[in-house]
């Protein structure tokens, strides 16, 4: 949020940093999901949780190029 912040009061272009973020997200929920298919009692859990919080983090990423 900050090097976004950062972005707009400097009038630049997020979108380089918004694409190589989305690239880095798609490479952790990726990861997330082949832990999950392994993964057992709360270790699962907690790894459907990080898959979830990266998901949304895609999300907005995605969001934030198309504005």
């Amino acid at each position: 949020m900050l090097k976004l912040l950062f972005h707009d009061r400097a009038g630049s272009d997020a979108r380089p940093l918004l694409r190589a973020q989305r690239a880095r997200l798609e490479t952790i929920v990726a990861a997330l999901d082949a832990q999950g298919s392994s993964a057992a009692g709360f270790e699962r859990t907690l790894v459907l949780w990080r898959r979830e919080a990266a998901v949304a983090a895609l999300r907005f990423v995605d969001g934030a190029l198309t504005q």
